[in-house]
């Protein structure tokens, strides 16, 4: 849940100026694509910027008649006694339902507005909807689409949209973002969650409103940190832990990747030795490959995360 204080907000404050200069001098695309790693405050611009200029509370925007989200939906399955998530690609049939009714006048407003959350996970066909959309746009519509894979789009997409990227961001500029959001927090859990957040500043914010989901990934993180300094077994039931859920263990190793790349700049900025430097960055150079490979074939993820620990010594 985001609390959308975005126009006081150091963080994406560009992005968000540069669209609304744009709004103001009728500038304005018809379709925008917005890329950059998930959490980093994509959907948020988006929607203070639709809010802003539609005159519609952020917080009702989405039930609203005239706005269109499309997102993939989530397909729980049970292998044994454990149930994971993964969420699925959106359909043809997702897309041509939302598109069918921006051909339909405005139910209140003077235009619609249609968004696709995570747009590589849509189907070729589905790709194809999108795409004759934005090629022949209905009058008064606009289209935000929002990736955190840019290059995983086809070059159709990116070349018809007007893109705005967001980025990771320092442990220090979130940490700031946060003081000012949240008054009277302690200093102590500030820290914590900035630390933890990847850069992410939505992320950041989870951590901040959820205290279980906080506690969860410190416990995460020290076993990883075990795992490292030699716990196989401690690496071994951190993926049993992890579970069969691919989207949740891709999205901890990001995790540990960006530990992993500050712990790095640490070892080197403290004069450790070369040995120590070497292994720090093989260790990261091998998680890197691990999480490609997870990511671009259907190999078993578990057994591969189990491999990058096994081999760790």
């Amino acid at each position: 849940m985001s609390n959308w204080k975005l126009l006081a907000s150091m963080i994406n404050k560009k992005q968000y100026q540069n669209l609304e200069e744009a709004r103001k001098r009728g500038k304005l695309s018809h379709a925008h694509l917005f890329v950059g790693p998930e959490k980093t405050g994509k959907f948020d611009v988006m929607m203070k910027l639709v809010s802003n200029f539609s005159k519609i509370d952020v917080k009702k925007l989405e039930d609203h008649p005239d706005f269109f989200l499309v997102r993939p939906e989530m397909e729980k399955k049970k292998k044994g006694k454990i149930f994971s998530h993964r969420k699925k690609d959106i359909s043809v049939k997702q897309v041509k339902e939302k598109v069918r009714k921006l051909f339909l006048h405005p139910f209140e407003l003077s235009f619609q507005v249609l968004v696709i959350e995570e747009a590589e996970k849509l189907t070729t066909v589905a790709v194809n909807s999108l795409l004759k959309l934005i090629e022949e746009p209905p009058e008064n519509v606009l289209i935000f689409v929002l990736s955190h894979q840019e290059l995983s789009l086809l070059p159709t997409i990116r070349s018809r949209c007007q893109i705005v990227r967001f980025g990771l961001v320092s442990r220090e500029i979130i940490l700031k973002e946060l003081n000012g959001e949240f008054p009277g927090t302690a200093k102590k859990t500030l820290e914590e969650c900035s630390g933890l957040s990847c850069g992410k500043i939505q992320l950041a914010r989870e951590y901040l409103m959820d205290e279980e989901k906080m506690e969860r990934e410190k416990e995460l993180q020290e076993k990883f940190k075990k795992a490292l300094r030699g716990g196989v077994l401690n690496g071994l039931e951190l993926v049993e832990e992890l579970g069969d859920d691919r989207e949740e263990l891709l999205s901890a190793m990001e995790r540990w990747l960006w530990w992993l790349r500050g712990f790095l700049y640490k070892v080197v900025e403290d004069g450790e030795s070369p040995k120590m430097v070497r292994k720090v960055s093989d260790i990261l150079r091998r998680l890197m490959k691990t999480q490609e490979k997870i990511k671009q074939t259907h190999a078993d993820h578990k057994l591969q995360l189990e491999n990058f620990f096994v081999q760790l010594n």
